[in-house]
């Protein structure tokens, strides 16, 4: 009984966390919506990989011991993983992009970052969360 309840917990907590702008962009169009057993829903792309959106979700909730798998069976099912077709936006290409370049450069030696957000962490003020100042190199704290 009281693991149901966890099991339940954990699944609202994945969800509100899916949900929110920073990890997930809500679909504009009238006719972006998904239906599951009569339950209407506007569509949510989200903005990161579930791979990373793991890795935050630990960050942001040390308490919550949850495994990969787990946290993506807890997806609710109008959050979906963004297709060529969806993206309406350059998010794409620019990210496509940019982790191409670091993928690169983590082959050749040249940096120790896998990722484009560990490099803006390494580049950014310790606690700094990608501050435009530290991202153009003008900030006081970390030249």
């Amino acid at each position: 009984m009281q693991a149901k309840k966890s099991i339940e917990a954990m699944k609202v907590l994945v969800s509100n966390f899916l949900q929110e702008d920073e990890s997930s962009r809500l679909c504009p169009g009238k006719k972006d919506t998904v239906t599951l057993k009569k339950c209407k829903q506007q569509k949510r792309l989200l903005n990161d990989s579930l791979e990373n959106l793991h890795k935050k979700f630990l960050h942001h909730y040390p308490q919550c011991k949850i495994s990969y798998s787990v946290f993506c069976k807890l997806r609710p099912f109008w959050v979906l993983i963004p297709k060529a077709r969806d993206r309406d936006t350059c998010l794409c290409i620019t990210h496509e992009n940019m982790a191409l370049i670091v993928a690169a450069l983590k082959r050749k030696g040249i940096i120790k970052e896998n990722t484009p957000d560990e490099v803006c962490k390494a580049l950014c003020c310790e606690g700094a969360y990608f501050r435009e100042d530290c991202l153009i190199r003008s900030c006081n704290d970390c030249q």
